[in-house]
This record gives structure tokens, C-alpha cells and sequence, in this order.
């Protein structure tokens, strides 16, 4: 038993000697010699089992011996015990760099798919499909319209905000910002004019728009509500109010109130856009009202005065939208010579007018436009 226990031991002094050997070996030149690989793991049975004799231990001691070699490598090289490991993809120093067969970058990588577009690692939401224009189509939040202070007149004030290109592509960000009446240049503080002069008793409406090669946003002012001519290269916009001018080609005095889509135009002084004007009974009669914007539709707001002086009689105050005689009456004289008053919210048509019908001949119509809420 002593001498299986000495022969024990001296084994496992052979095996720290071949280790600190093959570890001398990888650390500064290939292995001298070539050795025959096993195919197993030897040695087959215990080193000190009862029936293990001497011959046998020293085979199995040589078989362990010959293993650990091939383990380690048949040349001594790192490489190749690392392979003989099954570890060609850990890096021996611990560095990434050091990594045999990693991957060119880390997952993911390459295009981006679905909602996104662009490449990996940095993909941006794709247009139309989940971006965050797309998601927030039609949104405006701000850009609140004003009367300069300083040039009430000349100037129109907007206030910051955000709001969704009209094809639904693009953020449009606007810091507080001004124009004039004047031929558009780029930056706040310079003119809005698309093409011309500013004109008289003229509707002009104001866009934010982008060039989106910079990403610099602006105004521009127009009199299309939907075509502006856009200064290269600039290519998206929205519109966000509208405003009009007096004889004197001065911007008339308004307020607005409401930072969503619907937003409330009052006039600083309301205009009598139907004067004593006299309808007969039969069709329709359609008003035009230059103190609504031309060129979309809005819900304006109007003062309605009606009288007739022969007879008692009602009709409709009415949009061009609900067709000629389909409005049930919502206006009534009920003694002659007397006024009707009140106060309608109208839809008008693209073309400024509205619709007033009487039962009788001779009904005098007076029609004062106070504003109108703008869907932008």
C-alpha cells in the first residue's frame, strides 16, 4: 500500500512538472517533439487501483503525459491548444480584441426593418410607418398668431410650437418668430411674401415650412391656403392661420385664442360684410363674406339682423354644405317692422359664402362677421 501511495504521489509531481513544461513551452517557443495523440482520456483505471502494476502505471502516466501535450497543442502554440480545447473564440489576454473569429460588429446590426428605417445601432422611425409624424398627423400644438407690438401693422408675431408637415412626414419646430409684409427672406425678423407685393383687402396665409436637408425651419405667407411656392429648397410646410389686409395693404387687427387644430379668430373691430341687403323668398341667397378667409372652409362667426316690413316671416341662416333648402328655419320676424338679432356660428364654403333664405319678399339682411374658428 506504501508503494501505491509513493507511486500516487510521484504522479501527481510527473503531472505538475508537465504542466509547468508545456506552460514554458506555449509561453516561449513551439514543443520539441511530435507525440502521438490518444483517443481517450487515460489512464483507463485508478492509478493506485489493487490490480495496477508498475508497468501499467508508467503506461498510463506516459498516456496522461502524451494527452496533456495534445491538449495543449501538438506545436505549443496557443492557437492550437485553443482549438484542441474547443476555445478558438475566447480570447486568451481577456481582451476583445484578441477574439479569433468575432463577429465585425455586435448585434443588431445591418438595415432596419418595419416601423424603422435607417441602420443599426442608431435606426430612426420610418416615414408612414410608426414615425412620429405619422403617429401625430394633423397635430399643431403653439404657433399662436398676433399683431406685432412694435409694427402691429406690417409685422405678425408667432409664438413657438410644433406642428405635423400636411404629408404627414416631418416635425416642423418653430422657435418664437416674426415677419413682415415684405418678399420672403430666410430667419425671423424678415419677410414672409412667397412671390409679389403685399396687396389691399387681400386674405394671406401663413405656413411654417422646413428645408429638410438643414433642417432649418421658417415662414412663408401666401395667398393659396394649399400651394404656396416654396423658396428652394424647402419641401415641407403646413399651414397655421391666416391674416388679411386692409385698403392700406396694412394687416387688419385681430386676436387669436386656442393652441390645438380649432383655433378662434375675433376681428378687432367687426365688418359688415351684408348690408341692408334685400331677399326675396324662392332659392337661396348666398352671401359672400370677405371677412372670412378665401380659399378654405371656416366656421365663421356672424351677427344676423333681419327684418321685413310687409309681413311676418322666417328662414334659414345656413352653410352652402347642407344644399339649398335642406336647412330647417332658424330665424324668425314675428311682427312686422320688427328686428330679428342673434348671434350664428356658419360654415362657410372655400368661396366666403353662406346661405340666407326667406319665406317672404322683402326681407332686409344685415350680416356682421365678429371672426371664425379656423380648423388648422
Amino acid at each position: 500500500m506504501t508503494t501505491k501511495r509513493t507511486l500516487a504521489a510521484l504522479a501527481a509531481l510527473t503531472l505538475a512538472l508537465a504542466a509547468v513544461a508545456v506552460t514554458v513551452t506555449l509561453g516561449s517557443r513551439p514543443a520539441a517533439a511530435q507525440v502521438t495523440c490518444p483517443t481517450t482520456l487515460p489512464p483507463a483505471t485508478n492509478f493506485t487501483a489493487g490490480t495496477t502494476t508498475q508497468g501499467q502505471f508508467k503506461t498510463n502516466l506516459a498516456n496522461l503525459v502524451a494527452y496533456l501535450t495534445c491538449l495543449f497543442g501538438t506545436d505549443g502554440t496557443t492557437p492550437t491548444a485553443k482549438t484542441t480545447l474547443g476555445l478558438s473564440t475566447v480570447a486568451t489576454t481577456g481582451s476583445y480584441a484578441d477574439l479569433s473569429g468575432k463577429p465585425t460588429s455586435l448585434p443588431p446590426s445591418g438595415a432596419a426593418g418595419g416601423d424603422l428605417a435607417g441602420t443599426y445601432p442608431n435606426p430612426t422611425l420610418a416615414p408612414g410607418g410608426g414615425s412620429l409624424a405619422s403617429l401625430l398627423q394633423g397635430h399643431v400644438g403653439g404657433l399662436t398668431l398676433s399683431n406685432d407690438g412694435v409694427s402691429p401693422q406690417t409685422v405678425i408675431d408667432t409664438a413657438a410650437g410644433v406642428a405635423t408637415s400636411d404629408d404627414a412626414t416631418t416635425m416642423l419646430k418653430l422657435a418664437s418668430f416674426t415677419k413682415s409684409t415684405s418678399a420672403w427672406s430666410v430667419g425671423s425678423g424678415s419677410g414672409c411674401l412667397d412671390s409679389g407685393s403685399v396687396a389691399a383687402s387681400t386674405w394671406y396665409h401663413l405656413f411654417v415650412i422646413e428645408r429638410t436637408d438643414t433642417g432649418v425651419v421658417d415662414e412663408l405667407c401666401s395667398t393659396s391656403a394649399t400651394a404656396p411656392s416654396l423658396p428652394s429648397p424647402y419641401t415641407k410646410k403646413r399651414r397655421i392661420g391666416s391674416f388679411k389686409t386692409d385698403a392700406s395693404s396694412h394687416i387688419l387687427a385681430f386676436t387669436q385664442t386656442g393652441t390645438g387644430n380649432k383655433r378662434k379668430y375675433l376681428w378687432g373691430t367687426a365688418v359688415n360684410d351684408v348690408a341692408g341687403q334685400i331677399v326675396n323668398s324662392g332659392a337661396r341667397t348666398l352671401f359672400t363674406m370677405a371677412s372670412v378667409p378665401l380659399g378654405i372652409k371656416v366656421d365663421g362667426i356672424f351677427d344676423l339682423n333681419a327684418t321685413n316690413a310687409t309681413a311676418p316671416t322666417a328662414g334659414a341662416f345656413s352653410s352652402p354644405d347642407t344644399g339649398d333648402g335642406a336647412p330647417s328655419a332658424n330665424w324668425q320676424v314675428i311682427v312686422n317692422n320688427k328686428t330679428y338679432s342673434a348671434n350664428y356660428i356658419i360654415r362657410t364654403d372655400a368661396s366666403q359664402r353662406v346661405g340666407f333664405s326667406s319665406g317672404n319678399n322683402s326681407t332686409n339682411v344685415t350680416v356682421q362677421t365678429v371672426g371664425w374658428y379656423d380648423d388648422i
